[in-house]
């Protein structure tokens, strides 16, 4: 290094301290001359041999260190003059990829690194030394806020309020917190922040909490609003009404859609004016209301915000309508002379009812009751009621009931019919009947016993079996139009007797000619009775198919195959016919089970030669016994209702004891 002749200046010593990141230089000045400082010789013009580098004691980092700061390196004194220098900035010791500049500007990847920077000075010899500054510590950055956040909008319950942030340098990422006085606000964490009902009369404040990587994080709070004042509607329809506006129907106030929802209060209004306890969403005009305006006036209520008060149009109160108008009934014989009676039915609501009688649809004078009398004017005629409903404040309706029938008036003569002909089973029956006035179409029941024969209508009847023991009788009706029918029943006739007997004596009968197959009973006798059923004319044994002899009634049955039929002591032999009620007792003979005697357990005395025996059929066969029994003292038989007979002979009277 080439020293400058005349006084020489003191070296500068410089001392290096690091604050809080910063370096700090602090520089001594020697004085430029005094006593005992060395003068170095001048060299003389070219005879000087180039020095060799030399390396002050350290260098050290100047400037900010810090995220987002500029270190500088401060290489300090070093000789000879005309020394040059390179720079390589270090973290925690590592080299710094292209960070070779005497400043470096500090990235966020940094903080919390140790920094340091290698200064190699190299002479103009060529020779080098490198010094390395002593490591210092990277600190977080700083945010720099020039504008501090604010709250725009208006503080009103419902209406959003937007924080925005100001302005920070660098850019930096951003949380919110909103606060109701001092008292940070549970969950307004956004950007925005809707006041609530619990808000009204607070002040708000949002806090914006600045971070970005290597920065300390820093919060910034925005001025308080004014207090926040209750919210408004933003939506507030004007309500309507539906249903029919008329007395008795109910109408109903339909508030709308408010926004945000809301609870409503309703007060209806009769001509402006406030109708006393009709507060309810529905109302049903009462008959004061008929011709008379209506409103509803309806108040929105919501915690947080001022009530607001709707009132709908106003519609004039129509007459009411009966909901239920039935058609009336009439109720009475329709005969002349007789009384009617008109039978409104239920209206809704109830009403007064006023009554017109009308005949063939022609008011009839004067008919204005409820009840009606027949006259001889009205033979002939439909009658009808008008039934008319009356109540306040409602329109009167009127109905008319179906017609009756044509009114009708009792014949002046009437004939009781007489029957001729026999009671007997086979026979033939004929009703007479007078002349009727005025005259009638007449029809005919016949009757057993009182109760109608099917199928028995015409004026003749022919009895059957079923007729057996019964006595008949014969209804004739008149009728006539416009007259009432009328219903006569003659006397009933003797007990129809069993059909006339087909065989009257003993002898033998051709069968098919004189005596026609079928089942037959004979005539009660004491005597014995023999019968025959043959298959050719004589009395040889061969010819008989088979016989029975007995006493008492006897029963055959004979086949359309048999030839003959030969009779001795048994008297007539009548067709079987059922009696009108079974009997429960029989005494010695055969009866027919079902049409004579009644099924079930029967009791006799018995004597000591008592004989019966249930019967399949009447043939005549042996194989038609079921079972028999011949002995002496008491006995006892059940008879099944599928046996055809019973037979018994010396046994006393049966009779039933059970089923």
């Amino acid at each position: 290094m080439a020293l400058r002749p005349g006084p020489v200046s003191r070296p500068v010593a410089r001392s290096w301290h690091v604050r809080n990141g910063v370096v700090v230089v602090a520089v001594l000045a020697a004085l430029t001359s005094g006593p005992g400082m060395v003068t170095p010789a001048r060299a003389v013009p070219g005879t000087e041999a180039p020095a060799s580098v030399v390396a002050p004691t350290e260098v050290v980092i100047g400037g900010t260190v810090a995220v987002g700061g500029t270190g500088t390196a401060e290489e300090g004194l070093w000789e000879p003059p005309g020394t040059t220098f390179e720079y390589q900035w270090r973290s925690d010791g590592a080299d710094i990829e292209g960070a070779t500049g005497r400043q470096f500007g500090i990235p966020a990847q940094l903080e919390g690194t140790y920094l340091t920077v290698a200064v190699t000075g190299t002479g103009p010899d060529e020779s080098s030394e490198t010094r390395v500054s002593a490591p210092v510590l990277v600190a977080a950055g700083q945010f720099a806020v020039t504008r501090k956040p604010i709250v725009s909008g208006v503080p009103r319950v419902g209406r959003p309020l937007t924080a925005s942030t100001g302005s920070w340098t660098p850019a930096a990422g951003f949380a919110y917190q909103w606060s109701a006085g001092a008292t940070p606000i549970t969950g307004a964490t956004g950007t925005t922040y809707t006041p609530t009902t619990t808000d009204v009369g607070k002040q708000l404040t949002v806090s914006v909490t600045g971070s970005s990587a290597g920065y300390a994080s820093t919060t910034e709070t925005s001025q308080s609003t004014a207090p926040v004042v209750a919210g408004v509607f933003d939506q507030a329809p004007i309500p309507t009404l539906t249903g029919a506006v008329r007395v008795g129907s109910t109408v109903t106030a339909q508030p709308g859609t408010w926004a945000p929802a809301a609870t409503f209060v309703y007060q209806w209004r009769r001509d402006g004016a406030t109708i006393a306890g009709a507060t309810a969403r529905t109302y049903r005009p009462v008959a004061g209301d008929r011709g008379r305006t209506l409103s509803v006036r309806v108040t929105a209520q919501r915690p947080g915000y001022a009530s607001q008060t709707r009132t709908s149009g106003a519609a004039t109160v129509g007459a009411g309508v009966f909901a239920a108008a039935p058609l009336p009934r009439i109720t009475g014989s329709t005969r002349v002379g007789a009384v009617l009676t008109a039978v409104p039915g239920t209206w809704s609501p109830t009403a007064r009812v006023a009554y017109r009688w009308l005949r063939n649809g022609v008011s009839i004078p004067g008919a204005t009751a409820a009840t009606y009398r027949l006259t001889s004017a009205d033979h002939g005629k439909r009658i009808t009621v008008r039934a008319t409903a009356a109540r306040s404040g409602y329109a009167s309706a009127s109905r008319t009931s179906a017609a009756t029938t044509v009114i009708v008036k009792p014949f002046t003569t009437v004939a009781v019919p007489t029957i001729t002909g026999t009671a007997r089973v086979g026979s033939t029956l004929t009703a007479d009947v007078r002349a009727w006035t005025p005259s009638a179409t007449v029809s005919y029941q016949w009757k057993r016993g009182g109760v109608a024969i099917a199928g028995a209508t015409g004026r003749t009847y022919r009895l059957v079996a079923a007729d057996h023991q019964r006595a008949i009788t014969v209804t004739v009706t008149g009728k006539r139009t416009a007259y009432i029918s009328t219903a006569r029943t003659s006397r009933p006739t003797a007990s129809v007797a069993p059909p006339r007997p087909t065989v009257t004596r003993d002898g033998t009968f051709r069968v098919g000619a004189e005596i026609g197959a079928g089942t037959y009973v004979s005539q009660a006798s004491s005597d014995f009775c023999y019968w025959e059923r043959r298959s050719y004319a004589g009395d040889d044994f061969e010819g008989i198919i088979a016989n029975d002899l007995g006493g008492g009634q006897r029963i055959v049955r004979i086949a359309s195959t048999d030839r003959y039929f030969t009779t001795s002591g048994c008297g007539s032999w009548t067709r079987l016919v059922p009696l009108a009620v079974p009997r429960v007792s029989v005494g010695g003979g055969m009866v027919a089970v079902g049409e004579h005697l009644r099924p079930g357990l029967y009791e006799a005395p018995g004597t000591s030669t008592c004989y019966w025996a249930r019967l399949s059929g009447f043939s005549g066969d042996l194989d038609d016994v079921i079972d028999n029994h011949f002995g002496a003292g008491q006995q006892y038989v059940q008879i099944y209702g599928a046996d055809a007979g019973f037979v018994s002979d010396d046994c006393g009277t049966w009779r039933r004891v059970g089923d």
